[in-house]
């Protein structure tokens, strides 16, 4: 996509000077596959120089959106009857680096976090903003993110996935257990650093059911530097995590990269083998055994992918798939699990709600806070959730169409006749 440069607004945009964008603007009509569901790109662009990526030679550096916007594009597809907001990118915690701190004003970013990064916006900026807009009945859920752009910001995410309308959920792709593998793929972080992301938020960040945060990952099986000690090391990995979500690729050499003209250690037949091997390690164990009989609170926003079940979701993001209801599409609801598979659980609904939140103990005065070393930071008091959920109208849409989307296709079909008149009327 052409890059284009933009100006900021004053405020809380910004400060009027010019920047550059790498995506279209926000403001443009959105048609939803699901229209209970907002993808909202945060930014374009990376800051990594991955040797088997090709994602910074298409989309370019870190290019982000300001704060303003996003928020602004939240509030409106929450009017337009969305349930759930996925925050998407190249690399999400990379947010707001490429955005001067300086230029703008953040009254709801707590003041440790500008005086952490005095130089320039972060993801934390976002979320404190973000989070605040959630109204009652609806989620926001964290994408993608590479572990050197989270390590410092472990405390302030671990603060924003506590709260009851954030899921308790992160993609964190970690590609290998070496850290010989690792360096050769310029990935930035060690093994040992990974971990610490894991441990760190895990620990910090429990569901309100008692369960853990969900940690999602990825790897890629058979990088051109890959030894078998190598592939034991991620296998080891894999064993000590036993991560719920879990994308195993097999190395494929992209055109114009590094690694492309890297010599390969290993055969294909033994780079086959071992993808073979890490599909039955992840298979071997399964993440909710035990769960027959729990009770959890999900909210219902997509159809199973053979359109007999509604999936709704946990805090911790987990799939439990129910009995089709049209009634229930878009509500949080209690439910009691019935049956637990690799992949996801089943269950039946004992209670239609209604419930503002998927917290047991709802959110009713819950202060977005952040736990640090020498006691709670000083968070603003227009950061409380209940003080600062905007005025916002939920409707619940029955199409894919949002409200500006509405407004394009009356004001063409209005033109459309306009014309056929005046030509008709002219014969």
């Amino acid at each position: 996509m052409e890059k284009r440069v933009g100006s900021d607004e004053n405020g809380l945009g910004g400060s009027g000077r010019k920047r550059r964008l790498g995506g279209a603007p926000l403001s443009l009509p959105k048609i939803r596959r699901n229209p209970l569901i907002e993808i909202l790109v945060v930014s374009t662009g990376c800051l990594n120089a991955c040797t088997y990526c090709k994602t910074k030679h298409a989309r370019g550096v870190l290019a982000s959106y300001t704060v303003a916007e996003l928020v602004q594009r939240a509030i409106e597809a929450f009017n337009d009857g969305v349930r759930e907001i996925w925050l998407t990118s190249e690399d999400l915690g990379a947010y707001g680096r490429d955005l001067p701190r300086f230029d703008y004003h953040l009254p709801t970013t707590p003041a440790t976090v500008a005086e952490k990064w005095p130089n320039h916006l972060t993801l934390a900026d976002l979320l404190f903003a973000l989070v605040p807009t959630i109204p009652a009945g609806c989620m926001l859920r964290l994408g993608m993110t590479n572990p050197p752009y989270i390590l410092d910001q472990l405390e302030e995410v671990a603060a924003v996935l506590r709260h009851p309308r954030v899921y308790a959920f992160v993609h964190i792709p970690v590609q290998s257990g070496s850290n010989s593998v690792l360096e050769s793929m310029r990935r930035a972080y060690t093994v040992e650093e990974f971990q610490r992301v894991v441990e760190c938020l895990t620990s910090g960040v429990h569901s309100v059911d008692g369960d853990k945060l969900t940690v999602a990952t990825d790897l890629i099986c058979g990088f051109p530097t890959e030894t078998e000690a190598d592939f034991q090391d991620t296998v080891k990995l894999v064993e000590r995590y036993k991560f719920p979500v879990l994308f195993i690729n097999q190395f494929f050499a992209r055109p114009g990269t590094p690694a492309a003209t890297m010599k390969r250690v290993a055969t294909t037949a033994e780079v086959k083998k071992r993808t073979r091997r890490l599909h039955d390690l992840f298979r071997s164990y399964c993440p909710f055994d035990g769960r027959v009989g729990r009770v959890y609170r999900v909210l219902i926003t997509e159809a199973s992918t053979d359109s007999k079940h509604w999936v709704g979701h946990t805090k911790a993001y987990e799939q439990i798939l129910l009995p089709k209801d049209p009634d229930l599409q878009g509500r949080i609801v209690l439910v009691e699990v019935t049956e637990c598979d690799k992949f996801f659980m089943r269950g039946k609904v004992i209670d239609r709600g209604p419930f503002e939140s998927l917290s047991v103990g709802e959110d009713d005065g819950f202060q977005l806070s952040l736990q640090t070393v020498g006691g709670p930071a000083r968070v603003p008091e227009d950061i409380c959730h209940k003080s600062t959920i905007p005025k916002v109208i939920l409707s619940k849409t029955k199409s894919g169409f949002d409200s500006s989307s509405v407004i394009l296709v009356a004001v063409v079909l209005l033109l459309a006749a306009w014309v056929i008149i005046k030509f008709f009327g002219s014969v």
